[in-house]
């Protein structure tokens, strides 16, 4: 895996490919360039500042809007 920001799709999966960081709340922020993406995790936590690729079937991708 490399250590860069990507996005894209891989053998029918949508992949996500960022530094992952925890915040205050338990949660954590994937930073993928530019863009933020917010994730709920369990536990144990990952590490802090942490290169991740994440890796989801396409078809279960869903997006919805947000108004903050």
């Amino acid at each position: 895996m490399l250590a860069e920001p990507w996005v894209g799709e891989e053998a029918g999966r949508t992949v996500l490919r960022g530094l992952l960081q925890r915040t205050e709340d338990g949660s954590a922020v994937l930073q993928v360039g530019d863009s933020r993406v917010l994730f709920d995790v369990g536990s144990p936590p990952p590490p802090d500042n942490t290169w991740v690729e994440i890796s989801i079937e396409a078809y279960k991708v869903e997006l919805y809007p947000y108004v903050p």
